[in-house]
């Protein structure tokens, strides 16, 4: 565990990315000695009590999440692989915080192998297969529309990752698609168009208007590094606009992205590296679309902690 700690640390402040790999390595090292064997099967002497089994898998599962979290973000390659079940209820967790957890793994499960090939051979020619990006996100689109049970017991906090890193998710398997094909506004597929990040980037904005920026704020950098390359993607796209791919809402979109870089550059933990290439993308943008005449978003929404979404 505390491998897995300081491979946070490192990564979370910039300090030194490589030698956070090489933590996040020894962690999986040692959580491959330890193994996850079931409490009759332990080689653990004393035996693991159910308690104690459940909170060995729940220790497997955090470093896989942080080690396919580092196979997108730095194209490390993954060596963990899935367990074949979620970690077994603990009457000592509380309903909510299970919840949560289970519902991070089930994201982050969804970076299988396949994804990963795919994500890391990105400007490559093996293509990916259309059916399986459409699966991918018809099964994404279910995981951001929480149900009542889940709302009833997930915090303001816990709901925000989920769905943050469900638009996140979304956001690098449509990368994927447009890396392998020729996308375009005209398609009966609303994720293969060209233009599906702005409504992620939509909703994520009104997502961001009705919690507390504490919600958020509290995950540190690592949501902040999903609404990153969710914002980026879009200005990506902005930029690359001409006359004849602009849409009607276009500068409601434009607001969208204005919105989601006034809230980065209000982040603590927002790296500069990341607002220069933002700030830059946004100067692009404010020559192509001049927004005297647009109106500026108002970031204080973000600040309002007392409703729910």
């Amino acid at each position: 565990m505390t491998s897995v700690c300081v491979h946070v640390c490192l990564l979370a402040h910039h300090v030194d990315d490589d030698m956070a790999f090489v933590y996040l390595r020894e962690a999986v090292t040692g959580m491959q000695i330890l193994g996850t064997r079931a409490p009759e099967e332990s080689r653990a002497d004393p035996p693991l009590s159910q308690n104690g089994a459940a909170q060995r898998q729940r220790l497997y599962w955090l470093i896989f999440i942080h080690e396919r979290y580092a196979a997108i973000a730095d194209f490390r390659a993954p060596i963990l692989v899935p367990l074949s079940s979620l970690p077994e209820p603990d009457g000592a967790l509380d309903a909510g915080i299970q919840q949560w957890y289970t519902g991070i793994i089930e994201r982050f499960s969804m970076l299988d192998g396949v994804f990963i090939t795919n994500w890391t051979t990105k400007d490559s020619h093996p293509p990916a297969d259309i059916a399986w990006i459409e699966e991918k996100q018809s099964q994404l689109s279910q995981c951001v529309e929480l149900s009542g049970q889940q709302r009833q017991l997930l915090t303001v906090m816990q709901q925000a990752d989920l769905v943050v890193t469900s638009y996140w998710l979304r956001t690098l398997l449509w990368q994927i698609a447009l890396s392998k094909f020729l996308l375009t506004t005209d398609t009966s597929a609303e994720s293969m168009s060209i233009f599906f990040p702005l409504r992620l980037s939509h909703q994520l904005q009104w997502l961001l208007t009705t919690i507390s920026r504490d919600a958020i704020e509290v995950h540190g950098a690592g949501i902040l590094r999903k609404i990153f390359d969710i914002t980026n993607t879009v200005a990506d796209i902005l930029i690359q606009l001409t006359p004849s791919t602009l849409r009607g809402d276009i500068e409601e979109r434009i607001g969208d992205f204005i919105f989601l870089y006034d809230y980065l550059n209000t982040m603590s933990r927002f790296h500069d590296a990341e607002k220069k290439m933002l700030r830059e993308k946004r100067e692009r943008i404010d020559v192509f679309f001049p927004r005297e005449s647009m109106v500026g978003s108002d970031l204080q929404r973000s600040r309002s902690g007392n409703s729910e979404f």
